[in-house]
């Protein structure tokens, strides 16, 4: 059974992870297993399962303005950790990533999102999607997640960031027509 997430009491323990997973993703080395297409980076502990929507790049406009925004319809579907059978709170947090010649360099962020996977429960589904608008609106863009699986006394059993590869994980949504967009495996430009 999959549970979804929609407690908002657990989110005073999530906003507590965001300083480890914010302080951590300046250290992500892109270290990924062939295996399949949204892949573990830099993973700590027994790690669970983790299935990612797509993220789409794009000019969303609200209210006649227009905001660049890397988006995905709902969360990814977590499953537990092996570290324990019981109660796991899952927090995910989303990082906007540019290429800035060199390196991968985070410019934005989302709010942490709770999760609880009860005993008996293979995993949860996180509902709510990402929404993020970094400041800077052109270049190489990609989305990594930050996934840390806790325990119901709050002690962290495990943690990852995951991120993709693959074509059709990271694509274009609507831009300006002034403006272009590419899809490579992996990573969007947007222009």
């Amino acid at each position: 059974m999959i549970a979804t997430s929609n407690s908002p009491r657990r989110l005073v323990l999530a906003r507590r992870l965001a300083g480890l997973l914010l302080g951590a993703a300046a250290v992500v080395a892109t270290v990924a297993s062939p295996a399949h297409a949204w892949q573990y980076q830099s993973p700590s502990g027994p790690v669970g399962n983790v299935s990612s929507p797509a993220f789409r790049f794009g000019d969303l406009y609200v209210s006649g303005s227009k905001y660049f925004t890397a988006s995905s319809d709902s969360g990814p579907t977590v499953y537990r950790s092996s570290a324990t059978a019981g109660y796991q709170l899952v927090t995910v947090k989303y990082y906007v990533e540019r290429w800035n010649g060199s390196a991968w360099q985070v410019v934005a962020t989302s709010d942490p999102i709770p999760g609880s996977i009860y005993a008996g429960q293979l995993g949860v589904r996180m509902l709510t999607g990402a929404r993020i608008q970094p400041s800077i609106t052109t270049g190489y863009f990609r989305v990594t997640e930050g996934i840390v699986w806790q325990d119901a006394t709050n002690a962290i059993l495990a943690y990852t960031w995951v991120g993709s590869d693959t074509a059709g994980e990271q694509v274009c949504g609507t831009v300006n027509p002034n403006r272009s967009c590419y899809q490579y495996p992996g990573y969007v430009y947007v222009g």
